[in-house]
């Protein structure tokens, strides 16, 4: 080989080397395409609360069935729960600033306005250049300043169309009472926009702002008839505390029989009749999809913020029905929740299996009813034998008892009963410690014990006093008895009351040595 073809060869393999020296420190956009997208989901409340599970439920639906879904960092930033300006304004801030100083992501994806202020306060320094996409926002305003690069599902809830659908469906009703508060943000923004529309129908509007709940219920019980009520805000009790929508919804349905109309879905199935309803799960859905168009490279301030569609009819079957409203009158569209299922027909093959199964069943039935009359003619059996064993006890004079190898009285007779002064009841299922002195108690016990190891019939005898209060000697025959593997199940005593005969013996000794003592 000459050395130009060497030199030549030389040279493609340095170049080769070269290439791939650069593809691996500086990676180009095929190795990126392949990262996943990276969205902050900032969540303005806790987990667990009904809208936020309901809204990151619509999200997650929506980026699971994406063709390349983006990688999800999930924030909450607790701010029912902790609204105070203090958690706000300092706390808050440091927390959040220390989790997401250094992180940068391709789109940040939040709920309401607490987290909307947060993003907009900090759209320079750790959001700088990153795209918004907003749901549950109130009061969104396209011209301020910071908000440029965002879009997002508009939050406003459907007031009017749901009083209007209300008074349409109550046709006498006189008042609407509104029931929220005015403490935050949302809640005055609220209370604003349905004192303006109040012009427009032909009922009073009632406000009860800020009252707890426990007076809402008590003036509820005391409202007039033909009135209607609808939540626009939090109730809290007379300790401060945030009652959970569902509790606030159930305590006034409970307090009163005025139908209760709602504005947002969490409402339904909790005592709400429903109306024109801001959906927790639709909103993350419509969210996610904007979310995807900007992740897939659209302008988001060439996509129009979503205004109308966003919101709902859709009502719960069973208020319906309570209240007497037919589905047929609710507006086109309307989704009924609850509904009992319908009766569909089924074709032949269907039909003759399930007969079969129901033959089966039944004569499955009969048969276990056959066999539970059985059951139940041998219990009433027992039953007839342990009356006449106790009643044959009874009829024994001595005292008769038995126990297991606990100790525990099972049963004894009536001359028993009137031995020790308590009823049966009150010694079935005791054991000698629970009834007598501790002394004469151990001495049972351990006659006892002995007889349960030796497995052989017993005698003894024990002083003992009555229920009388006298001193007594007993004479216990005991013996144990057996299961049918031969096993000590516990054992069954006679008592004979042997006090005269001890009297007479000691009389006649006395008897024996009184001419010795007097020959003495």
């Amino acid at each position: 080989m000459s050395l130009l073809v060497r030199a030549r060869y030389r040279r493609v393999f340095a170049l080769l080397l070269l290439g791939a020296w650069i593809a691996l420190c500086f990676p180009g956009p095929a190795a990126a395409a392949g990262e996943p997208k990276k969205v902050l989901i900032l969540h303005s409340y806790h987990h667990g609360f009904p809208w936020t599970e309901g809204i990151m439920a619509g999200m997650q639906k929506v980026f699971s069935e994406a063709g390349d879904p983006p990688q999800l960092h999930v924030e909450y930033l607790d701010a029912k729960r902790y609204h105070d300006t203090e958690y706000l304004d300092h706390v808050l801030e440091g927390v959040f600033d220390h989790k997401l100083a250094g992180r940068r992501f391709d789109l940040v994806l939040l709920y309401d306005n607490d987290a909307f202020n947060y993003v907009l306060k900090h759209r320079h320094d750790l959001f700088a250049g990153t795209p918004i996409v907003f749901c549950g926002v109130n009061g969104y305003r396209p011209a301020d300043p910071a908000a440029g690069g965002m879009t997002g599902v508009d939050d406003s809830p459907s007031f009017a169309e749901t009083i209007e659908l209300a008074l349409r469906l109550h046709p006498g009703a006189e008042e609407f009472v509104f029931i929220g508060s005015t403490d935050n943000v949302p809640g005055r923004l609220f209370r604003r926009a349905l004192e303006a529309l109040a012009p427009r129908f032909p009922v009073r509007f009632q406000f009860w702002d800020d009252l707890p709940a426990e007076e809402i219920e008590e003036r509820l019980g005391r409202l007039p008839a033909n009135r209607l009520i609808s939540i626009y805000g939090f109730v809290r009790d007379r300790s401060g505390r945030i009652l959970p929508f569902a509790e606030s919804c159930r305590r006034i349905r409970e307090a009163s029989s005025a139908p209760l109309y709602g504005f947002w879905d969490f409402f339904l199935g909790q005592g709400a009749v429903g109306g024109k309803v801001v959906s927790s799960e639709r909103q993350g859905r419509l969210a996610a999809g904007l979310a995807l168009r900007v992740l897939a490279g659209e302008d988001p301030d060439a996509i129009p913020v979503i205004r109308s569609g966003a919101n709902v009819y859709m009502f719960d079957y069973p208020e319906l029905q309570r209240f007497g409203i037919s589905p047929e009158s609710l507006p086109p569209g309307s989704l009924v929740l609850n509904r009992p299922p319908p009766f569909y027909s089924v074709n032949k093959e269907y039909l003759w299996a399930g007969l079969g199964i129901m033959t089966g069943l039944l004569g499955l039935s009969l048969a276990l009813a056959w066999t539970l009359r059985l059951h139940r003619q041998v219990e009433q059996k027992l039953r007839d034998n342990a009356r006449l064993v106790q009643t044959l006890l009874d009829a024994i004079p001595l005292s008769v008892y038995y126990m297991d190898v606990q100790g525990r009285y099972l049963g004894c007779n009536s001359a028993s009963e009137e031995f020790i002064g308590r009823s049966r009841d009150e010694v079935i299922g005791r054991t000698s410690e629970d009834l007598f002195p501790p002394d004469m108690a151990e001495q049972y016990r351990t006659a006892d014990a002995e007889l349960f190891r030796t497995r052989q019939i017993q005698i003894v005898e024990n002083k003992f006093v009555g229920a009388d209060g006298r001193d007594r000697d007993l004479q216990f025959h005991k013996a144990p008895f057996f299961d049918s593997r031969g096993n000590v199940e516990g054992l069954v005593g006679t008592i004979l009351d042997i006090t005269e005969r001890k009297q007479a013996e000691q009389e006649i000794e006395s008897l024996a040595r009184f001419p010795q003592e007097n020959n003495n």
